[in-house]
C-alpha cells in the first residue's frame, strides 16, 4: 500500500511540476501570411524645357564706363522677355503639379487601396 501511495504521490509531483512549467510558456499567437500588391507610381519627368535656366547678357558698354540710354532701353526689354518667359515656364510647371492624377500605377497595380485598407 506504502508504494502505491509513493508512485500516486510522485506521479502527483510529475503531474503538477508539468502543469506549472505549461503556465509559463508564453502562448504561441498565430501569424498569418498574405502576399500584397502595392502600387508604384511612375511620375514624368519635367520637361526639359521648363527648367533651363533663362540668361539675359549684358552688352558691353559702350558710353565710356556706363550704358548708353538705346543699351539701357534693350537690356530692359530683354530683362522684361526673361521676367516673362519664367512667368510663363512657372505657369506651366502648376499645371503639371495640378494635375496629380497624371501619374499612373505601374502595369498590373490596383488602382487604389480599399478604403477599410488591407486586411
Amino acid at each position: 500500500m506504502m508504494r502505491v501511495a509513493f508512485v500516486f504521490a510522485v506521479a502527483l509531483l510529475i503531474g503538477a511540476a508539468i502543469a506549472l512549467l505549461s503556465a509559463c510558456a508564453p502562448a504561441s499567437q498565430i501569424v498569418r501570411t498574405q502576399t500584397v500588391e502595392v502600387p508604384k507610381y511612375i511620375r514624368t519627368p519635367l520637361p526639359a524645357k521648363l527648367i533651363a535656366p533663362t540668361v539675359v547678357t549684358d552688352p558691353a558698354p559702350l558710353c565710356g564706363s556706363a550704358f548708353c540710354n538705346g543699351q539701357l532701353a534693350t537690356m530692359l526689354g530683354d530683362y522684361r522677355s526673361g521676367l516673362n518667359q519664367c512667368n510663363a515656364d512657372k505657369a506651366a510647371l502648376r499645371v503639371l503639379n495640378s494635375n496629380d492624377d497624371q501619374s499612373q500605377p505601374a502595369a498590373g497595380a490596383p488602382a487604389a487601396v480599399p478604403a477599410g485598407g488591407v486586411q
